[in-house]
């Protein structure tokens, strides 16, 4: 009788069945059981596959506020707000998102004389720092024709998203927020289907 030899400790047994046990028992392989059907699968992709059947279910809590995700992209995305601070100069008012800050000082703020770099939606307190800015900041920049102009000031931008986000600095209707992801919009429409989508 000829014996087999377990290819994993290369131990020598003398049947299948044996060899089958010894697999079973040894090196018996981790197992990733699902919480809300308790089938278990060999490794943790297939048990995230099989999550997406109960999906419906399925929620990820933030770990610092317990708030509730229905993936863990969105999840992740709402966790770096706990760690991310752009705090306001004017009245110290703490926001979670560079975006959020900017909206807050065009909206808050518009008052105080500040002048706007004409890259980004970024206010200094005089030419000289915007300057300086510019030059440092947007250097390539500058030298580049800007396919996308503010219709209300003279900032230009090369993408039309940058230009969409500026123009929330001159903007007096109500702002409608995604909570998923912080993504910004003048209508309610807009943000229902950027939700469905």
């Amino acid at each position: 009788m000829s014996k087999l030899q377990c290819k994993l400790c290369t131990k020598k047994l003398s049947s299948s069945a044996h060899l089958e046990k010894h697999l079973k028992t040894i090196h018996k392989p981790k197992l990733f059981t699902c919480d809300f059907d308790g089938k278990n699968f060999n490794s943790k992709d297939k048990l995230r596959l099989h999550m997406f059947n109960h999906r419906k279910y399925y929620i990820v809590k933030c770990e610092v506020c317990d708030r509730e995700y229905k993936t863990d992209q969105s999840m992740r995305k709402h966790l770096r707000t706990h760690f991310q601070q752009h705090q306001c100069d004017h009245c110290g008012q703490v926001f979670s998102y560079k975006r959020l800050l900017e909206n807050h000082i065009a909206a808050v703020h518009e008052d105080l004389q500040e002048f706007q770099c004409k890259f980004c939606t970024r206010l200094f307190p005089n030419t000289t720092t915007r300057d300086n800015h510019q030059k440092l900041i947007h250097k390539d920049r500058e030298q580049n024709t800007k396919v996308f102009k503010c219709t209300e000031c003279p900032a230009g931008f090369e993408m039309k998203e940058e230009l969409r986000l500026h123009s929330f600095i001159h903007y007096n209707g109500e702002i409608h927020t995604c909570l998923d992801c912080n993504q910004i919009f003048k209508k309610k429409k807009l943000l229902t289907l950027h939700i469905k989508t």
